[in-house]
């Protein structure tokens, strides 16, 4: 699952929906390594890609709060 997150991580902008397809692999990594600092970034890092690609500001707040959130959560 991690693999097929990088995967989709790498794909954007080339396939439609890839920000969605990633933060799903790697929801379904973080299922079977819930600590995991290394998913917790990455996903972080899908969000932040995708406040950056999307010029609606609500969505790009909402984007950016979810990275946060993840980000933290890889400190703990």
């Amino acid at each position: 699952w991690s693999v097929r997150g990088y995967i989709y991580q790498n794909l954007f902008g080339l396939i439609a929906d890839a920000d969605k397809w990633a933060i799903s692999s790697y929801d379904s990594a973080l299922q079977l390594a819930p600590n995991s600092p290394y998913l917790l970034a990455q996903k972080g890092n899908v969000y932040f890609a995708s406040a950056q690609n999307t010029t609606d500001a609500n969505q790009k707040a909402q984007f950016l709060a979810q990275a946060k959130e993840q980000l933290e959560k890889q400190l703990l």
